[in-house]
């Protein structure tokens, strides 16, 4: 007999035991109805994983949100059932009203304690739920993979104790595997994207479910998905043939590789939202005329860079986040920084006209 080798003392029990008392066979539940919420249980947590492994679907969290609960919610009323009978997972009638079952809220009250980490990681995943149609944005997916993966394999583990068989083929384990790529969330990006109210809300809920995340330090609430690059050599133990470095620390003759990033996120701001943000943060007028000076002056425009963009079709120069720190602290660490900056644009203007022919 196979067995799976991450199983506890209790499941090792469970399988080896020739006492059908103790031991239920697989799928064989007492009640109809709690067989049916667990086969849609699961067909609903496949689902919700293949949602979310469509990277082109725009509203996969939200998707896997809401399939993740529902697949949860159906799991547990059918523990209910099955430990107390067909009425268990229905609130007490009342007269002239159909019954009602229990919502997930009380079905993980009924189950985990108050400070259950598995609860916890299904409840953070369920206010996503709830907040789905106005506030899961593309930004706050890398916190939620984490706690995504976690809730799948609790999910995994839960349906395996109460079926004694995964919920999953063995060939298909593949596609628990939710990978998420981290990226520092940008505060000013966010609220330039969605305004500065919601920007901001959004900016820290990421940042208290990462401190959550780093709390808890629990794999039941959340998996980090942690990706190192090695390159080997098969030459015996020799030196390997490609070796990664930092920049600053490379050979003249180093190869150079960028990551490719989404534009709209690193240079979101067009002239006039770039002279705005600098007027506010300066106390006092920036104009167009003067952020061309500081352009001609520090050359940004000349090639695409941190703190410059070009944006073809139709052609749109479009500037960071960084772009507006960097001028603000140029012009309030020199005093005569934007008086020199005009002269030297002014200068090249006249030369460039006395160039040009009549």
């Amino acid at each position: 007999m196979l067995l799976d080798d991450s199983v506890d003392d209790a499941a090792f029990a469970r399988q080896v035991t020739q006492s059908t008392r103790k031991r239920r066979p697989t799928g064989a539940l007492r009640y109809e109805i709690s067989r049916r919420l667990v086969e849609r249980s699961a067909d609903n947590m496949i689902l919700a994983v293949e949602t979310y492994n469509r990277p082109t679907l725009k509203n996969r969290m939200d998707g896997f949100a809401m399939l993740f609960c529902t697949a949860w919610e159906q799991l547990l009323k059918a523990e209910m059932i099955e430990a107390s009978g067909e009425n268990a997972a229905y609130r007490p009638s009342k007269p002239g009203r159909r019954r009602e079952t229990l919502s997930l809220d009380e079905c993980l009250q009924h189950h985990f304690g108050d400070k259950d980490v598995v609860r916890k990681n299904i409840e953070r995943i369920a206010e996503l739920r709830h907040a789905a149609t106005h506030f899961v944005v593309p930004e706050i997916q890398a916190p939620f993979a984490y706690v995504f993966q976690s809730g799948v394999l609790n999910y995994a583990r839960r349906y395996r104790d109460l079926m004694q068989a995964p919920f999953l083929p063995r060939a298909n384990i593949g596609l628990l595997a939710l990978a998420g790529q981290g990226e520092e969330i940008d505060a000013a990006a966010l609220q330039h994207l969605y305004g500065a109210d919601l920007g901001a809300e959004i900016a820290d809920y990421s940042t208290q479910l990462e401190d959550e995340i780093a709390e808890v330090s629990d794999e039941r609430f959340a998996v980090r998905v942690e990706v190192t690059i090695r390159f080997a050599s098969d030459k015996g133990g020799a030196s390997p043939d490609v070796t990664l470095v930092k920049a600053s620390e490379a050979p003249a003759n180093a190869v150079v590789l960028y990551k490719p990033t989404d534009p709209e996120r690193t240079h979101p701001y067009r002239t006039l939202e770039l002279c705005e943000l600098i007027t506010q943060k300066l106390g006092h007028k920036f104009s167009t005329y003067d952020l061309q000076c500081v352009l001609h002056k520090t050359g940004w425009k000349k090639a695409d860079n941190s703190y410059h963009r070009l944006q073809q079709n139709p052609d749109t120069h479009k500037y960071s986040v960084q772009a507006v720190e960097e001028i603000v602290r140029l012009l309030t660490a020199h005093d005569t920084y934007l008086k020199k900056a005009k002269e030297s644009y002014r200068r090249t203007s006249r030369s460039r006209s006395k160039a040009e022919p009549p």
